[in-house]
């Protein structure tokens, strides 16, 4: 979307052209009258799947030109509206499979395919494969719906419009795909500039009647493909090839009922609240950041940006999170905010919802975490309205839906179900609940806590945490217009309750081990590998040189693990390495370390851990490595100057942290002073007051 032939020309002439090149070999798939159905088991699969292709011959053009761009916004359209209605699908009371999808696709060089794919629950694949055939014949009855086609030309065009309005802003990797399809398979490449023209130009005409042609094309009789993977385990039990088929059979011949595309007719919000002013404005001019505070007592910072023309970055927050929610409350806890949303907001549900947000982009997520709940989200400036409605609304007038509730709690246990024996996710668990020296407060998520889920105690935590909005700060940075943003701000922000609460966290004694930790346990695995991980933990005055300096011990081990342990040992294909640190309830900080690796080898491998970590502590790092150091640093820095991301992490935490990352010449300051003494006297001090904790986990012994 973003490929430019004038860099292509500049970088690569000077490449010498190949000598007497290989043509490459295009394999037929062959074609089938009679479905083919395969069926495979894997103790270790982590979910049930089914997949059913429908193969299409490739009938290439001779020039991808402007027919062929319009067929693939066709099969866009075609794509994204059915799996629209798939989705609605899992919303609902008892959803037929945890996930669903639909598309037309490239399959092979020979091959396209229509290919229709559901996760299944345990013992539900042919329920899952039936309703995922039915609703592709229910769209080949009785074809979309204006309003669907309607809703997703909109979604369509917005992200041309947000793509072709960040075209100066793009980073070389958005590029490498471009580059890629076009040498390959000669994709049209011919700029976003032209893509978004063409847009605006052909959707227009594209019809619902042409749309609703396909299905007869694409869902064929012949040359069906049907792969089956599923759990190998007690009491899951995959259908047959006999009665694959058979569902197969049957969809074909079903007369259906035709979609109906229920729209509320509403306005998001019907009574708009009681504004209350901006009583004061506050401006830090050398940072180009303005504050408000409104009546109700809100307090909104803000910092324009010209780094994107179409994002508005956003976060608000408020301290207490689940530091204040009994432990017996927590299984509910962790799932409120993702049910919450699920649930919709006022008279919408999630579907209804989704369905008025077409050609809008704006996404808004609340959180909880152990200190503090908030929300993180980003909006387009055209779509700021409605995305301070869509606030207001989730903080006033949360909606709960037990059947939504259900739905979703249905299919994250499935999966949950089927993912917490996979060797990767035993590891973390174990990983985690040590770290937190096994308190009741961090227990993994599992089956059984998903079990103790409340929709009561759900609905009481919500409105426990964010029933006092004009108790958060809340944060905006990007492309804003004060004019526009401040009346929004004075009714959405301004209009929320404001209960004049104080309240702060709580210090629940969640700590590491007081002492070292070691745990080696033994899984069942069918592919045997160990999994190494070693922490050192201690406490940590929080401040910004400190951090940096955890940062370049950080990256300083992740260069000396790859030149050891995977290079000179061959031991891993990479050392994972990083770093944690915390100011509330305690400061502290965590340096982690993780691969995987033949269980022969553990302990050795292991050990290189460990000298490294010595090495730092006894010379210091090396001076080759501080200068990488140093240098990535500052690179890293000058970009994220210009991101508005960065910018809003850093307005929070000045706040919340009471911690000032922004300064540029305090920050190169640390960085450019870093010298291989003073890494090594930062190391001796924190790997030498440092905890140290241990998980290997090793494969079973036959």
């Amino acid at each position: 979307m973003f490929f430019f032939f004038k860099i292509d020309v500049k970088l690569f002439s000077k490449v010498p052209a190949a000598v007497d090149p290989k043509k490459r070999p295009v394999f037929e798939v062959p074609n089938n009258v009679e479905p083919l159905v395969g069926i495979a088991t894997d103790p270790e699969a982590q979910r049930n799947a089914v997949q059913v292709y429908f193969k299409h011959d490739i009938v290439e053009p001779a020039d991808k030109n402007v027919d062929y761009m319009r067929e693939l916004l066709i099969r866009r359209l075609y794509n994204d509206m059915i799996n629209n209605r798939l989705n609605e699908l899992v919303q609902k009371e008892n959803p037929p499979f945890i996930v669903g999808y639909s598309a037309y696709t490239s399959m092979t060089r020979s091959k396209d395919a229509f290919m229709a794919i559901a996760y299944a629950r345990d013992n539900e694949i042919l329920t899952a494969l039936n309703s995922v055939l039915v609703e592709n014949q229910r769209v080949q009855q009785h074809g979309f719906t204006q309003t669907e086609l309607d809703r997703t030309k909109k979604d369509i065009l917005r992200g041309y419009e947000k793509a072709y309005k960040e075209k100066d802003k793009q980073k070389n990797n958005n590029y490498v795909w471009e580059y890629f399809s076009n040498y390959l398979t000669n994709e049209p490449t011919p700029g976003i500039e032209y893509e978004y023209e063409f847009a605006q130009k052909t959707m227009p005409e594209i019809s619902l009647e042409e749309i609703n042609t396909l299905p007869a094309k694409w869902v064929t009789d012949e040359n069906i493909v049907v792969s089956i993977t599923g759990l190998e385990k007690e009491g899951v039990i995959l259908p047959t090839e006999e009665e694959v088929l058979k569902v197969i059979s049957e969809t074909k011949n079903l007369k259906l009922d035709a979609y109906v595309d229920a729209v509320l007719d509403k306005p998001l919000v019907e009574v708009v609240p009681k504004a209350s002013p901006v009583i004061s404005t506050d401006v830090l001019a050398d940072l180009g950041i303005t504050v408000w505070t409104l009546e109700n007592g809100a307090e909104v910072i803000l910092k324009k940006t010209d780094f994107k023309e179409d994002e508005i970055l956003f976060e608000a927050y408020s301290f207490g999170g689940s530091s204040l929610i009994e432990t017996e409350k927590l299984p509910s806890v962790d799932m409120t905010t993702t049910i919450v949303t699920q649930c919709g907001v006022a008279e919408f549900d999630n579907i209804s919802l989704e369905k008025m947000m077409a050609g809008k982009v704006l996404r808004l997520m609340p959180y909880i975490s152990d200190v503090t709940e908030g929300f993180k989200g980003s909006t387009s400036p055209e779509d700021l309205e409605t995305f301070m409605q869509l606030l207001y609304l989730k903080f006033e007038q949360p909606r709960y839906d037990e059947e939504a509730y259900g739905a979703y709690l249905g299919r994250i246990k499935a999966w949950i179900k089927n993912t917490s024996t996979d060797p990767r996710t035993v590891a973390n668990d174990s990983i985690s609940f040590l770290m937190a020296d096994r308190n009741p407060r961090r227990m993994p998520m599992n089956t059984d806590k998903l079990d103790k889920v409340s929709f009561e105690e759900i609905k009481y935590i919500y409105d426990d945490r964010f029933s006092d909005g004009a108790n958060f700060r809340f944060y905006f940075v990007g492309n804003i217009n004060e004019e526009i943003l401040k009346p929004l701000v004075e009714t959405y922000i301004g209009g929320l309750s404001d209960k004049s609460s104080d309240e702060t966290w709580k210090d629940n004694g969640v700590r590491p081990p007081k002492e070292d930790a070691v745990n080696v346990f033994n899984y069942p695995m069918e592919t045997p590998k160990a999994t190494v991980f070693v922490n050192y933990n201690g406490k940590f005055k929080y401040d910004a040189k400190n951090l940096v300096y955890l940062s370049a011990l950080k990256y300083i081990l992740s260069l000396r693990y790859t030149e050891t342990i995977r290079e000179e040992e061959g031991g891993t294909y990479g050392v994972g390495v990083w770093t944690s640190t915390s100011k509330y309830p305690y400061e502290g900080f965590k340096i982690n370390m993780k691969f995987d690796c033949d269980p022969e080898r553990a302990e050795v491998l292991k050990s290189i851990v460990f000298t490294e970590v010595d090495n730092l502590k006894s010379v210091g790092p090396k001076e080759v490595d501080v200068t990488k150091t140093i240098e990535y640093f500052i690179k890293t820095r000058e970009e994220d100057l210009k991101e508005n991301k960065f910018w809003l992490n850093a307005l929070v935490s000045m706040d919340k942290y009471d911690l000032n990352t922004i300064e540029k010449a305090n920050y190169e300051e640390i960085v450019k002073n870093m010298t291989v003494s003073k890494l090594q006297k930062f190391a001796k001090k924190v790997f030498s007051s440092s905890k140290n904790v241990e998980v290997l986990m090793l494969p079973v012994v036959e």
